[in-house]
């Protein structure tokens, strides 16, 4: 009697766990069909670039690179082995009155070698996992059991923002490297998703102003 109860309990356990694993796998297959699916979208997307020589004083003299009204460039670029520091300049159509305090974008720097100092997202986009596309785009090998590792960077972020002569928008961005960040030739600072965050009802909402990208080469060898 207490075999067959046993054995029941035993059955019974298997089922949960069958059916656990059934679940897990149906659900590790529909968010591999949607990366896959958003990384189709990710490639095909609007891709600006422009170049740059860093100067002595570490200034970057480049003119405003404009896609969708939105020209971005980049005031200054400080790099030593610990720190990273670089000016985004942004010019956005005055003519629709942007809340230019609500700003918001993704960054994305690495070098010549693809080393990856840090990838930022603006975690209330929803277009989540750039870096995971980056990986793949840049065929950067990653340890899946700790995906962020190979970015060298601690912290990254908007240290202060002002407005420029000319009416632009200046944030500065200020990053600290986990180690030490590499003497590199060129560096690439990728702008994207940029949009204005407002709220409606208490509840945050996205207003994307572009879909491209800004890609940004800085000659760093002064």
């Amino acid at each position: 009697m207490r075999t067959k109860k046993l054995t029941k309990v035993i059955i019974a356990i298997l089922i949960v766990v069958v059916l656990c694993l059934i679940v897990f796998g149906i659900d590790e297959f529909t968010n591999y069909i949607k990366f896959e699916n958003d990384y189709k979208e990710f490639v095909q997307r609007k891709i600006v670039q422009g170049k740059a020589v860093l100067s002595q004083d570490n200034s970057v003299n480049m003119d405003y690179i404009y896609q969708d009204n939105i020209g971005v460039k980049i005031d200054s670029i400080l790099l030593d082995s610990k720190k990273l520091d670089f000016e985004l300049d942004f010019m956005l159509d005055k003519n629709q009155n942007l809340d230019i305090d609500k700003l918001k974008y993704g960054i994305a720097v690495y070098d010549e070698n693809n080393n990856i100092y840090g990838v930022y997202e603006n975690m209330s986009n929803t277009n989540n996992y750039y870096w995971k596309k980056l990986y793949r785009e840049l065929n950067v090998k990653y340890n899946e059991k700790d995906v962020f590792a190979i970015q060298l960077y601690k912290s990254m972020g908007l240290q202060y923002k002002r407005i420029g002569e000319n009416g632009s928008t200046i944030h500065y961005i200020s990053s600290e490297a986990r180690d030490s960040f590499p003497a590199s030739k060129k560096l690439y600072i990728r702008i994207f998703n940029i949009n204005i965050t407002t709220f409606n009802d208490n509840k945050m909402q996205n207003n994307p102003l572009s879909n491209a990208e800004w890609v940004i080469e800085v000659d760093m060898s002064k």
